[in-house]
């Protein structure tokens, strides 16, 4: 096992709440908007593609804002090989809790509910503008958004799995993930009297970015002019995006080993959606009729069966589960395995 092992985390309250947006065997896309549901969730594309390359971007900013905010480096190049806090680490108490609390947010959430823009303005978070005193009697304003400065050669040096990619194929995966527009769950993961709590939110009348991809600039071009690195610009301005960095910095994450990007599409979104953000396999066994809803196999049971045993076979062979198998519960086709321990699935990396 080497040394150092890269990995990534993944925020979990977004992991729950969302769905595959993905163009199957070259088919186009139903008409935007796209809705999707199951058991309680409720997920609306009103534009984007939002596939395992997509996640695998907002997995990265993710990381990205967490080591800046814990192990901040020179130049805002982070070093992925340093550890990541938990939601124990008394600095990330500190910062989750910082001008974040059911005030500020019940407050920020009544009187945003019904904009017809994404943008958070200014005067939320202490530009132009405040919010007054009575709401919190302490604060006057909520966190201001993040911004990241992002070098895609860096993060091909930090990141082996991104070495096949070029500075132009990365851009597009930033742009098409910038491009993204959601209405969903995502409840707001904060530190307040003593322990966490996750506020519950939902942006039902206006769909929200991810981020705001401010400016994209060439860094280091070669002599015939193609450009071989690219730095951006990222600001974390709109509904889902301020939230998404609100949970990552309050540490809610679960952690990916890099060789999990190198998995096919649906092994990837299988162990994401459906595994990793339930502590202890609660999720076993899991219904057939569950993984379609939530991966969006449109198939017959008989196909999809053969891709759910394609995906198992493959978790197992990449050491994220253990002893899969199909089972039937009262005349419904399931699917048990074990959910392996972090130790467990990076031996041998």
């Amino acid at each position: 096992m080497s040394e150092h092992i890269i990995k990534l985390a993944t925020e979990r309250n977004f992991n729950k709440n969302t769905f595959p947006v993905k163009s199957i065997k070259g088919k186009i896309l139903p008409e935007y908007p796209i809705s999707y549901e199951w058991n309680g969730i409720q997920f609306v594309c009103e534009a984007g593609i939002f596939a395992e390359k997509e996640r695998m971007i907002m997995d990265i900013l993710c990381t990205d804002i967490i080591h800046q905010t814990y192990n901040p480096s020179i130049r805002y190049m982070s070093d992925f090989s340093k550890m990541i806090p938990t939601e124990k680490d008394k600095r990330v108490k500190n910062i989750s809790s910082k001008y974040m609390n059911h005030k500020l947010l019940k407050y920020f959430i009544e009187n945003t509910q019904f904009s017809e823009s994404c943008i958070i303005l200014g005067g939320y978070y202490g530009d132009g503008g405040s919010i007054p005193i009575k709401v919190d009697g302490i604060n006057t304003r909520i966190k201001k958004p993040a911004t990241l400065i992002l070098n895609d050669g860096h993060l091909r040096r930090q990141l082996p799995f991104l070495k096949k990619y070029s500075s132009k194929q990365i851009w597009e995966m930033i742009l098409r993930t910038s491009e993204c527009k959601f209405k969903m769950k995502l409840p707001v993961r904060f530190f307040e009297k003593g322990k966490y709590h996750n506020y519950p939110y939902v942006n039902s009348n206006c769909a929200s970015n991810l981020f705001t991809l401010v400016g994209v600039n060439a860094s280091s071009t070669a002599k015939n002019g193609n450009i071989l690195e690219r730095d951006y610009e990222i600001r974390f301005d709109t509904f889902l995006g301020y939230f998404f960095i609100q949970n990552s910095i309050s540490c809610y994450t679960d952690l990916l080993p890099g060789h999990s990007y190198e998995m096919s599409s649906y092994a990837q979104l299988f162990y994401r959606l459906l595994i990793l953000p339930y502590y202890g396999g609660v999720k076993i066994p899991i219904s057939l009729e569950e993984i379609k809803a939530r991966l969006v196999l449109k198939s017959e049971n008989y196909m999809c069966r053969k891709v759910v045993g394609r995906i198992l076979d493959e978790l197992e062979a990449n050491r994220f589960i253990s002893n899969p198998k199909e089972i039937t519960k009262e005349g419904a086709y399931c699917y048990q395995y074990t959910k392996n321990k972090w130790e467990t699935i990076i031996q041998a990396i």
